[in-house]
């Protein structure tokens, strides 16, 4: 294992507040249901935490083995206690209730399974919204449509999480979702729940390192983008390229991360007598194409180091292991905004999720030379947002 608080040459990483600016609410008081994959003990969350539980058939356990839902849950309300609040998360005020509808096994589960632990999540927040005020529900994830035809032979799809989702609207809860990281083609965004009408579905913007200068802004590659069913395009876009989040201790996003770094450091450090055999061995390895050992020496150990893609690592927690990863997509994203609007409640806690939805909207900055499939209504504002949650709330 290749543990380092300062792996950071190369990259350009960033922590979740610090893409966002100051605000002038924590989230105090408000609930966030993260529905992922299960939350591990980590010092950034530890006293954020009021309930874990797990929807998963047969799996009653909360622990977050793959590593992606604590770090997704540690952007949204993190405290940063780790890193002395560098890398703390967008509502540190807010409090976290973890629903484990994920393990990472889904081959061994039936597609209804699936659904249905999903949608007992869901279910579980809005029976458990006035034990612990939870407004805010975050879903970094995403399962295919229904494909069906009518007896006369018409074809559509069906959501099987959409009658959840609106009555978990009704019920007052803000549902965020993670458009998905299907790439830069039209058409990519076409998985449940990002597609449904009534929840904020939130694309990844690259701010290319420089999170204070919006003039190299861009769309991320990956992020999914419209036309599709439901509503069709993103509602608005968060920076999701690079995110410091908190580390699980032998995660499989661990796991697969130190694979990557020592991969790198032994390209990175190979002479050019070495590099062929180096990179042949890596190749090998993941399973890529070998006709890559034709290009020139140092083009290859470049396109290599960008197809590892090793992220860097910071500060150590008490066991040895990093405090925390850096990662990207849409699933990083969506929990900058389910922050943002629990910061909002806090400003205001008569904003209903319609409302939520058009303020994030309203005060978007939409990026230049990007269509609304790929942007939504633009860039997350997070200040203008809270102000403008703020102003409706002094108006009323």
């Amino acid at each position: 294992m290749i543990l380092s608080p300062n792996n950071t040459v190369g990259h350009k990483f960033e922590g979740a507040r610090d893409t966002l600016g100051p605000l002038k609410t924590t989230g105090r008081g408000i609930g966030i249901a993260v529905l992922d994959s299960g939350v591990s003990p980590h010092p950034d969350l530890d006293d954020r935490l009021v309930s874990a539980i797990s929807t998963v058939p047969n799996s009653p356990g909360t622990t977050d083995f793959l590593g992606h839902g604590t770090h997704v849950a540690s952007l949204a309300l993190g405290t940063g206690q780790v890193s002395q609040g560098r890398f703390r998360g967008v509502a540190p005020g807010a409090h976290l209730a973890s629903v484990r509808v994920t393990s990472g096994e889904e081959a061994q589960m039936t597609p209804e399974e699936r659904y249905a632990a999903v949608v007992n999540g869901i279910e579980w927040a809005m029976e458990n919204r006035q034990r612990f005020n939870i407004r805010v529900v975050n879903l970094s994830m995403g399962y295919p449509l229904v494909h069906q035809e009518d007896p006369q032979g018409h074809s559509y799809f069906l959501d099987p999480l959409g009658q959840a989702i609106e009555e978990a609207t009704k019920a007052g809860l803000v549902l965020v979702v993670a458009a998905g990281n299907d790439g830069d083609g039209p058409g990519t965004l076409r998985f449940t729940p990002a597609t449904h009408p009534d929840v904020i579905t939130v694309g990844s913007l690259d701010t290319m390192g420089t999170p204070h200068d919006d003039g190299d802004d861009t769309v991320a590659k990956f992020s999914s983008r419209g036309p599709g069913p439901g509503k069709g395009q993103p509602d608005l876009i968060a920076p999701g390229v690079n995110l410091m989040g908190a580390n699980v201790a032998f995660s499989l996003a661990e796991g697969a991360n130190d694979r990557a770094l020592e991969s790198s450091h032994r390209l990175t450090t190979a002479t050019l007598d070495e590099l062929h055999e180096v990179a042949s061995q890596v190749i090998e390895a993941r399973g890529w194409d070998r006709e890559m050992l034709m290009l020139p020496a140092e083009v290859l150990r470049t396109k290599l180091l960008a197809k590892i893609d090793a992220k860097p690592t910071a500060w150590f927690l008490p066991n040895g292991h990093p405090g925390y990863l850096a990662l990207h997509g849409t699933s990083m994203s969506a929990p900058l905004v389910a922050g943002v609007v629990a910061c909002m409640l806090e400003a205001n806690p008569s904003l209903t999720p319609a409302e939520v939805k058009d303020i994030l909207k309203d005060t978007a900055r939409p990026l230049p030379q990007w269509d609304a499939n790929a942007q939504g209504a633009g860039v997350l504002d997070a200040s203008a947002a809270v102000a403008e949650a703020s102003r409706r709330g002094t108006r009323a």
